[in-house]
C-alpha cells in the first residue's frame, strides 16, 4: 500500500510525499488506461516529463499452488496526472499505446480536485485498503482520531466498520477498514 513511482525497469519504488506535493502546475485529470498497462505507461509517462499518480495496494492472490502478495493498482484502468491540457505532453500522452483518453464529462476532462488526490494518497499512505465497486448511495461519515482524522467517506457496511472514499470523476472507491476509530455522521 503507499503511493508509488515507476523506475526504469518498470518496478515500483516508493513515492515521498515532497515530490508528489512538488508538482503545481496544471489541474489534476484522471487518464483511462488498458488494463494492466498502469505501472508501465506511468513508467512511461513519467519519462515524457509528466507528473503521474499511481496509487497501489499489497493484495494476496492464491493460485492453485502458491499464495503470493501482489501489488496492484487501486484504481484499475486510470492513472491520474497534474498537466496542463494545452501542454505538448498531454498530447502525446494520448498516442501512446494503451492511454485510451482522458476521462471526460461531456466533451471535456474531468477536473479531479487536489482534495480527493491528497484523501486517495492519506489513505494509500496510512492504512491497507483495497478496490472498491463504485456506489450511487451511503451515508456520508467523518472519522474521528488517529491519522485518519477528519477524512471522509461514505460507510458501506457496519460488519466490518468499512469506510469507501470516492473518486468521483472516476466513478471509483477505495475502502480501508475504520478499526477502533470512531465516525460520526456527516
Amino acid at each position: 500500500m503507499g503511493t508509488y513511482q515507476c523506475d526504469s525497469n518498470g518496478g515500483a519504488t516508493p513515492l515521498s510525499q515532497d515530490l508528489l506535493g512538488s508538482y503545481s502546475e496544471g489541474l489534476w485529470y484522471a487518464l483511462q488506461v488498458r488494463s494492466r498497462f498502469e505501472v508501465r505507461l506511468a513508467a512511461h509517462l513519467r519519462q515524457l516529463g509528466l507528473h503521474i499518480y499511481l496509487p497501489i495496494s499489497k493484495q494476496k492472490h492464491r493460485w492453485s499452488d502458491r499464495i503470493k502478495v501482489v501489488e496492484v493498482p487501486l484504481l484499475p484502468g486510470y492513472l491520474l496526472t497534474r498537466c496542463t491540457l494545452t501542454s505538448h505532453m498531454a498530447a502525446r500522452a494520448l498516442q501512446l499505446d494503451g492511454v485510451i483518453d482522458f476521462v471526460r464529462f461531456g466533451k471535456s476532462p474531468a477536473v479531479i480536485s487536489p482534495e480527493q488526490v491528497e484523501v486517495v494518497r492519506r489513505v494509500c499512505d496510512n492504512t491497507p485498503c483495497v478496490p472498491y465497486p463504485h456506489l450511487q448511495t451511503g451515508t456520508r461519515v467523518r472519522v474521528l482520531g488517529g491519522c485518519l482524522d477528519g477524512l471522509e467517506g461514505s460507510m458501506v457496511e457496519q460488519s466490518g466498520t468499512w469506510i469507501v472514499i470516492s473518486v468521483g470523476p472516476l466513478q471509483r472507491n477505495i475502502a480501508f477498514p475504520v478499526g477502533t476509530h470512531a465516525y460520526e455522521p456527516i
